[in-house]
């Protein structure tokens, strides 16, 4: 229903048609029951038509009744538009720095699930000051795949040759999977088997990564055994200076808790943490990190934008100042209570950067 008409949908719900449901009418529903079936993609089942909803421009509630909305106008990203409907979560960053309560002692802004292709452009998280989040110059090009040259001449080429060019990155890179050389599109997976126990990236993402296709189990051997490990690891580091600061993540709505395990009831005094004048901020970190724990995808869908969010989430939690102290923090942590610390350092810390500038900071 949104993606019939995004611009004159109810948010209410008021005007929701299911009539291609069984039995479906708009007093008694209907008996059909499932969560999304084709038809919430699909304007034709049977023919594979897809919604068109066109470039997705995102309101977000705010966070207080009356306050401001936060809007973000994502690009157009061609058939992907349909993939962004749902995955660009309930909440945003900016929605924390555009509520505005006077006092800091309210209930968690939530970004809630689903947030991927916010993500991907790098619009959800809670960003601190004048920082940089541009994953651009890092090489980053997921938000040109299917949409636009990426200056990668493999990857180009297989887009071109594939009809991929108005895919965008959704449906470019998650419906190109294969299962022992059968097209296994609707799982929506990143990963193919190429051979029985030998799942690797799929073939459009070869283009670019090379050796982590056919016959390397690129799965488990570098992506969770490397990348999914690290990030992981620095998402343990942030949960723990969060812990120090007596916000207690526990995952049940509200999400932080003034104890642990999620006792204490709900935390509400985010301005008890760095003061009034900064009460987005601590709730900021808390955000981040909820975000992030929630889109296990995120390292992949856009790496440095995460390294940054998270990097600078504990820069303010350590000491309560922007200051790069990162290295310094996750250095001083004794590794055999900290275990997740080498690989929290390996993903946070540029190592050809020096420690307490901001070449420290990917």
């Amino acid at each position: 229903n949104f993606m019939s008409d995004p611009a004159t949908y109810k948010a209410d719900g008021s005007g929701n048609n299911f009539s291609h449901l069984q039995g479906w009418n708009a007093t008694n529903g209907s008996k059909q029951n499932e969560l999304l079936y084709c038809w919430g993609c699909h304007t034709n089942a049977g023919t594979g038509e897809l919604r068109n909803p066109g470039a997705i421009t995102e309101t977000y509630s705010p966070g207080t009744p009356g306050d401001p909305a936060t809007v973000v106008a994502y690009p157009n990203i061609g058939k992907s538009n349909t993939c962004m409907t749902c995955h660009l979560g309930r909440e945003v960053g900016d929605v924390i720095k555009n509520d505005q309560d006077a006092d800091g002692v309210r209930g968690f802004i939530n970004s809630h699930y689903l947030a991927a292709g916010g993500t991907v452009f790098g619009k959800t998280g809670y960003t601190f000051g004048n920082r940089d989040y541009d994953s651009t110059p890092k090489g980053f090009v997921h938000d040109k795949l299917g949409v636009s040259a990426t200056g990668n001449a493999a990857a180009d080429a297989y887009i071109a040759q594939n009809g991929l060019s108005t895919s965008g990155p959704c449906a470019a890179c998650h419906l190109g999977s294969e299962k022992l050389g059968a097209k296994t599109s609707h799982t929506y997976s990143p990963f193919s088997e190429y051979a029985a126990g030998d799942v690797a990236l799929n073939p459009l993402c070869v283009t670019c990564h090379t050796s982590r296709g056919a016959g390397s189990n690129a799965k488990s051997a570098w992506f969770e055994a490397t990348w999914k490990t690290r990030s992981d690891a620095a998402l343990e580091a942030l949960r723990a200076q969060l812990d120090n600061r007596g916000m207690y993540f526990f995952n049940a709505h509200p999400y932080f808790y003034q104890g642990a395990g999620g006792s204490g009831g709900a935390f509400t005094n985010w301005a008890g943490v760095f003061g009034v004048a900064e009460w987005k901020d601590a709730m900021g970190t808390a955000f981040n990190y909820n975000l992030l724990a929630h889109d296990p995808g995120a390292v992949a869908h856009n790496r440095y934008y995460v390294r940054r969010l998270v990097y600078d989430s504990i820069d303010k939690l350590d000491d309560g100042i922007l200051n790069y102290s990162v290295s310094a923090t996750l250095n001083a942590l004794d590794g055999a209570v900290a275990t997740y610390k080498n690989d929290a350092i390996a993903f946070l810390i540029n190592s050809a950067g020096t420690a307490g500038t901001a070449s420290e900071r990917y």
